[in-house]
């Protein structure tokens, strides 16, 4: 197997972390919207934030 093959297939086999990322987001984003404390709620949107911008940078586009 030509070793370009053998790389795509390698990344195939990984969990998709982008689903992590998804799940962070929606953990964030349920502690902001529970907490009722500024920096608590500051922190978890600056999260949600973050980890949906990671999490679409890492998502799988069929282009």
């Amino acid at each position: 197997m030509p070793s370009a093959l053998r790389a795509i297939h390698k990344i195939e086999d990984m969990f998709p972390m982008y689903l992590l990322s998804l799940l962070l987001v929606v953990a964030a984003l349920w502690i902001l919207h529970t907490t009722s404390q500024d920096i608590y709620t500051i922190l978890a949107g600056g999260s949600a934030g973050i980890l949906l911008s990671w999490g679409l940078a890492l998502a799988p586009w069929s282009i």
